[in-house]
């Protein structure tokens, strides 16, 4: 996203923040080690640590699964969960 905006002219403050509430992946963007069962997928992971630690595009970090606004849009969630994070897709962005 960032670099779509770079492109437009649209100046972006790196690094951009990466929030994810799974420890297994944030533990896999940070080691550069590599088990059988995630070799598939090695190259998507050998760049989201490029990006992170040679690029200082992104900084990845942990959010937890209860605060995790992006879930409103890639998950099924109740009305109370969507009405707890919906007014916080825009205004955290307004406010920094």
């Amino acid at each position: 996203m960032a670099q779509i905006f770079l492109f437009l002219g649209i100046p972006v403050k790196t690094p951009v923040n990466v929030w994810i509430d799974n420890v297994g992946a944030i533990f896999m963007t940070e080691n550069r080690t590599s088990l059988s069962r995630t070799w598939h997928m090695d190259t998507r992971w050998w760049y989201v640590m490029q990006l992170q630690e040679e690029d200082k595009l992104i900084k990845v970090q942990f959010v937890c699964t209860k605060e995790n606004i992006s879930d409103l849009g890639t998950k099924n969630v109740n009305a109370e969960t969507y009405q707890h994070r919906e007014g916080r897709l825009i205004s955290d962005r307004l406010e920094k």
